[in-house]
């Protein structure tokens, strides 16, 4: 399991927004792609940027600052916000981005993310971002976020996951909107059932607060989840990202 640092960008800066609201944001850096080569020198194996701007206004509005960060480092870096096509993917790759995470476009044009898949195969990866769970008599819905997560649709988990198996999509990045940036830890009930539901990889988002958190998901003992993006409580000193690698390399990674 990868510990996966976030670099969220919104006006060219490094940001974190409490429950994805635009209207509460903390600036932590002017230099996004200074901050990315500490998360490297620190010992992160793969990047993970958002860009707040185009995840909003459909656009991508920080490819410079996405560009500047791949230029910088070494590690892989995978890329959310603001794609909505071909065009799109293909502009991230070409200025050296590794992994492009797909939203919106996943939810709302099933025929798109199939063309995507088909063209780029295992390089994507779609964003499964939860608002709640709705228990319904034909099933388990899940109402996510889309167009920066202020758009809610509802779509069938079981339905949605094995679309995306379908189709040929290699993992999911899932966040539990109501704990992204709160600091009060996963949703390992939510994580579990994703990933018992699932044999695509995935990666976990949203509440990780300290060391223990980490510990909690690495007991889950999936084999299938590849990682989880840990974002303000790095940015606050919670712990050290070494700490959290060191942390998992003792236990032998055990998931």
């Amino acid at each position: 399991m990868k510990i996966i640092p976030a670099v969220d960008i919104m006006n060219g800066k490094v940001v974190r927004l409490l429950r994805g609201n635009y209207r509460e944001v903390t600036v932590y850096s002017e230099d996004p792609a200074a901050r990315a080569l500490e998360w490297e020198n620190e010992g992160a194996e793969l990047l993970h940027v958002v860009d707040l701007d185009g995840a909003r206004d459909g656009v991508l509005l920080n490819l410079d600052s996405i560009a500047a960060i791949a230029k910088k480092i070494e590690i892989p870096v995978e890329v959310g916000g603001g794609v909505r096509g071909r065009e799109d993917v293909a502009r991230l790759f070409d200025v050296g981005v590794a992994r492009v995470i797909l939203g919106t476009v996943a939810i709302e044009n099933k025929n798109m993310l199939e063309e995507i898949v088909r063209e780029f195969k295992e390089e994507i990866y779609v964003s499964l971002d939860i608002h709640k769970i709705i228990d319904r008599a034909d099933g388990v819905y899940l109402e996510t976020g889309t167009s920066g997560w202020i758009k809610p649709v509802a779509v069938s988990k079981t339905e949605f996951l094995k679309n995306l198996q379908n189709i040929g999509v290699t993992g999911i990045v899932c966040t539990d909107i109501s704990k992204d940036g709160m600091l009060q830890g996963p949703n390992i009930n939510l994580l579990r059932d994703v990933l018992e539901s699932t044999s695509l990889s995935v990666i976990a988002s949203g509440g990780i607060s300290n060391i223990a958190d980490i510990e909690k998901l690495a007991e889950l003992k999936k084999e299938n989840l590849e990682g989880a993006i840990v974002g303000k409580a790095l940015y606050e000193g919670r712990f050290h990202l070494s700490e959290a690698i060191s942390m998992l390399a003792q236990r032998g990674n055990e998931c």
